[in-house]
């Protein structure tokens, strides 16, 4: 393989791995920012629930969204990758192989499509957190 196409896979690999990691951690982030609002909620003497306003229910939602693609790439990329490499045991006889495309287009997609649903994820936060901070100017 060319040094070329070696460092242009590199930094694919690269780059979409540090996608992957960052939109992770903005959904495990964005679940503790809703998780800063919940609040115990007393319904018997014995018995202790926790309640999450309303408000944060839709961003929850697609921050959970948003981390089931996250595992449904790695299912699909290992399920993807198992499959060729069952058919083609080495690498030379993979590197030429439509799944290889196949997989790159997939890995594209799934993270393409997982960065939207968190940035819609972040707006329905941000308006959740919005409609329940009260901002104040400090006082001088």
């Amino acid at each position: 393989m060319p040094k070329e196409q070696e460092l242009t896979e590199d930094e694919f690999k690269y780059y979409t791995q540090k996608a992957g990691d960052i939109s992770r951690q903005l959904g495990f982030a964005g679940i503790a920012i809703i998780w800063l609002f919940h609040a115990a909620v007393t319904g018997d003497k014995t018995v202790t629930q926790l309640a999450i306003p309303l408000e944060f229910f839709e961003p929850l939602k697609w921050l959970i969204w948003a981390l089931s693609i996250d595992a449904g790439q790695y299912l699909f990329g290992s399920l993807l990758w198992g499959i060729a490499f069952s058919k083609h045991p080495t690498v030379a006889a993979y590197s030429n192989h439509l799944s290889n495309q196949i997989a790159i287009a997939a890995s594209v997609l799934f993270i393409a499509v997982k960065l939207i649903v968190i940035v819609i994820a972040y707006w329905y936060l941000y308006l959740a957190v919005t409609s329940r901070v009260i901002w104040q100017a400090a006082a001088g």
